[in-house]
């Protein structure tokens, strides 16, 4: 797997509206299509093709077994665990059609 990594620990990344942003900055489909000769898929779990994958052919929020997992954590992490983890999985921003860098880069502005 190869990817790019944003240090945390630098305060420019620390603002996850950052990362958000340069996630629908970054045209992976031209750039997987005119650089790298399509060589490449994206992914949509770090653990993609394994026990631990993301599920995104099925519910697109945690099942109730996850939940049962994640509120006792929630409870006593609360700094440790957003809100965002029990809402729908975020999907990557994709430039194909219909999607386009232009409405990407305004998305990314507004953050």
């Amino acid at each position: 797997m190869q990817g790019f990594a944003m240090n945390i620990r630098r305060p420019l990344f620390k603002d996850p509206r950052v990362r958000e942003a340069l996630g629908y900055a970054l045209d992976f489909e031209w750039l997987n299509r005119q650089i790298f000769f399509d060589q490449y898929s994206r992914i949509n779990s770090y653990f993609t093709n394994s026990d631990l994958s993301a599920n995104f052919n099925g519910p697109r929020k945690p099942t109730e077994s996850e939940l049962k997992l994640l509120k006792p954590l929630k409870e006593k992490y609360p700094q440790w665990v957003p809100d965002a983890v029990f809402g729908p999985m975020p999907a990557a921003p994709s430039t194909n059609p219909p999607g386009s860098l232009r409405q990407n880069l305004k998305k990314a502005r507004e953050l």
